[in-house]
């Protein structure tokens, strides 16, 4: 019975230590690490936590410039958009996305399931729909949306607020 008992208390030790809070600075060093093993040399522009839909922590996001870019430049999400709304769909997405100036990387919060979440050429999902989640927001409410927060659940899986 004492082995089957040890047995269960160490199965349940190393449970919880699986899912353990990761601080932002041990997930900005994965990120680093992951983008610089990718892109070569990069610069940290953005750093922040998405939430789940309860309000908790679910990851960090860390937008890396690179190609020489030392700051964000998010009028070129909606230069994209404007483009898509005339009909230069691919155009206005490769606008919109940076690729050629921004990458980002997604850590999880714990390591159930990481650490690193997505890394990818580019601007991250959350920010690039923003423009199309506020124009759905003003169809559907009748008047002008903003958007007080974004909730990231697994890749192209965002929501907002």
């Amino acid at each position: 019975m004492r082995f089957v008992c040890s047995f269960v208390v160490i199965i349940l030790l190393a449970g919880s230590a699986f899912a353990a809070y990761i601080p932002m600075g041990t997930a900005q060093n994965a990120a680093d690490w992951a983008a610089e093993s990718t892109w070569g040399t990069v610069t940290l522009l953005e750093a922040k936590t998405l939430l789940r839909p309860d309000e908790t922590p679910s990851s960090y996001c860390f937008i890396f410039g690179y190609n020489g870019v030392t700051t964000l430049d998010e009028s070129i999400i909606d230069d994209g958009y404007q483009m898509r709304q005339i009909g230069l769909i691919d155009e206005g997405w490769d606008v919109a996305r940076g690729a050629d100036s921004y990458c980002y990387v997604i850590v999880s919060t714990d390591n159930q399931y990481g650490p690193v979440l997505e890394m990818c050429d580019g601007l991250p999902a959350h920010k690039i729909f923003r423009e199309d989640v506020k124009d759905m927001g003003e169809v559907i409410y009748g008047t002008d949306v903003e958007i007080f927060g974004f909730y990231y659940l697994a890749p192209l899986e965002n929501w907002y607020r």
